[in-house]
């Protein structure tokens, strides 16, 4: 299967966003993006196949792996 990606400039997948989130703690794009990458990329129009800013998918799957983790929880 093909990886879903949050962010196609900087290479981050949903699994590794969940990663991220989960077992570090990190809930933005800056500190998601650092935790993988040591230069950060924003070339969207590029890279990204819908020609725009990843940014709003990008946070809606961090708020939807963060509701998640928190439903384990209880």
């Amino acid at each position: 299967a093909r990886p879903v990606y949050a962010c196609y400039c900087n290479g981050i997948t949903k699994d590794k966003l969940e990663k991220a989130v989960v077992e570090q703690g990190l809930d933005s794009w800056q500190e998601i993006v650092r935790h993988y990458r040591s230069e950060v990329v924003t070339k969207c129009a590029l890279n990204n196949p819908s020609g725009s800013c990843c940014s709003e998918v990008f946070a809606e799957m961090v708020t939807e792996v963060q509701c998640k983790a928190a439903e384990k929880e209880v």
